[in-house]
């Protein structure tokens, strides 16, 4: 066994490393990737249920006076914005994520490829160096 073999048996080893940790990262991003989507889902009903209960009490307060209807009119609309608003944000932040996942998860595992690459170089460094000595 000569120098060449240990250095193939290295590589070898620190790309099934990196493949796994490449692996293992995509797959805590897809977790997180969905535990947010179900977040933002709920968030959502819950605008919306907020949405349907404000117009429920619309329907009461207009039989009661005029006057309290044209107040009611200017919150629904200020709360009707406020939802679509939310739902916009919600559906631009679910599809703005998603390219940028694969794109984190990629430069994750080449940043732990080249990591473990220099720390193979660092230690060949100072066992030739040791050699010398």
């Amino acid at each position: 066994m000569n120098m060449e073999w240990f250095r193939d048996l290295s590589i070898t080893i620190l790309g099934f490393v990196t493949t796994v940790m490449l692996i293992f990262t995509s797959i805590l991003v897809y977790r997180l990737y969905r535990k947010i989507t179900k977040v933002l889902f709920l968030v959502q009903t819950l605008t919306k249920s907020i949405s349907n209960t404000i117009n429920t009490l619309e329907e009461s307060i207009k039989t009661t006076s005029q006057n309290i209807n044209d107040t009611i009119t200017e919150i629904k609309d200020s709360i009707n914005m406020a939802s679509k608003g939310i739902a916009d944000t919600i559906l631009q932040f679910q599809e703005g994520i998603k390219p940028v996942l694969s794109v984190l998860s990629i430069i994750s595992g080449i940043q732990n490829g080249f990591h473990h690459i220099k720390k193979m170089f660092k230690k060949e460094c100072k066992q030739e160096g040791d050699a010398y000595e």
